[in-house]
């Protein structure tokens, strides 16, 4: 972190050459005495701008899927240090259109720049410092209640953990996660849970309930990408499962899959292939298991295309399975926007 704060430096100094370039070249244009006002108006206007783009991507999910994952796994963190580099560049290249004037209009400049970047790193620091040191781990019940109302994820990961036989904190789970005020990503508990356990692969994918329900296993459902339970199982015609803010609750199938947005997250051993419970038998399921055990070899990326789901599996797995090869080469060039999710497999965090 502190090589991308000094890289801030190099991001001034290529703005301030390029601002005294551009003085030097039109010189007369700027030869007024508004100057001063306009470029801290200017400055002042290009950090709503930055924050108002920043809060629009984070509350614009699809637009994140766009990107590669590293970057949606540390989403928040880049975002911020995005607009804090294009900050430090502008800043930089307005320094350089004031370099010939007198002093007291480059100090009304240098004070302005310095306030609005001081309130950047009070945000930052608000928005992505961890929380875990301030979890309570409160139980209810023999599961995990979340302390904060961006702690469910942890909170929801932890419960997995419980039921698959581990207690696992919320505190632990958090700090794994690196959970901030803004809440976690489901890519993040992924990371998470093959940190807390590197025994296990954990996924995050998206898949029709309908698979939740024939799989029979715990997992950690997300609600619109804004609070995760964990899903349990079915009790005759209910469908339990722990939503960390109360409890434990009980739904109809049509009041849960309302609020699901069709991602799930699993964690399994190494050698678990999927396979049904309870003796049941679904051809596509099968196809899916086989597809899953032929794609995931170990210390590959792990990836799987939606179309595993519909009626042309063969053709869709033949045309992953093309672009799959080109992963350890080559950027993928399969657009993760149409249905491509990628998730994580088991390495620890940092």
């Amino acid at each position: 972190m502190l090589a991308l704060k000094l890289s801030f430096i190099l991001y001034f100094y290529i703005g301030f050459r390029i601002g005294k370039a551009v003085f030097n070249r039109y010189g007369s244009v700027f030869s007024d005495n508004g100057l001063s006002f306009k470029i801290n108006a200017a400055l002042a206007g290009i950090f709503i701008s930055c924050v108002a783009l920043a809060a629009f991507i984070r509350l614009s999910f699809d637009i994140e899927l766009l990107l590669p994952q590293i970057i949606r796994i540390h989403a928040t963190h880049f975002k911020w240090y995005g607009v804090e580099s294009l900050f430090a560049c502008l800043t930089g290249f307005a320094s350089g259109l004031y370099h010939a004037e007198p002093l007291n209009l480059r100090r009304k400049l240098y004070i302005t720049a310095v306030l609005l970047f001081s309130l950047f790193l009070y945000f930052e620091h608000f928005y992505t410092r961890p929380i875990y040191a301030l979890c309570r781990n409160q139980m209810k019940d023999g599961f995990v209640i979340q302390t904060f109302q961006s702690s469910c994820g942890p909170s929801s990961l932890a419960n997995l953990f419980i039921l698959h036989g581990r207690k696992i904190t919320e505190n632990e789970a958090a700090k794994a996660a690196r959970t901030r005020y803004t809440g976690t990503t489901g890519d993040e508990l992924a990371l998470a849970a093959a940190s807390l356990d590197k025994s296990v692969y954990a996924r995050y994918f998206k898949m029709p309930f309908e698979d939740v329900e024939k799989l029979d296993l715990p997992c950690v459902l997300s609600f619109n990408e804004e609070h995760f339970v964990t899903y349990i199982g079915k009790r005759k015609h209910l469908y339990e499962y722990v939503d960390p803010s109360i409890g434990i609750c009980l739904a109809k199938k049509e009041d849960l899959t309302s609020q699901w947005d069709g991602k799930a997250l699993y964690i399994y051993p190494e050698d678990f292939n999927f396979e049904l419970r309870k003796g049941e038998s679904d051809e596509r399921i099968k196809k899916i298991k086989k597809a899953l055990d032929a794609l995931y070899k170990k210390g590959s990326a792990d990836a799987v295309y939606d179309g595993l789901y519909d009626d042309s599996l063969e053709a869709s797995l033949r045309r992953f399975t093309a672009d799959y090869k080109t992963l350890s080469t080559e950027n993928s060039k399969i657009n993760p926007y149409n249905n491509l999710l990628i998730f994580s497999k088991a390495y620890p965090l940092k």
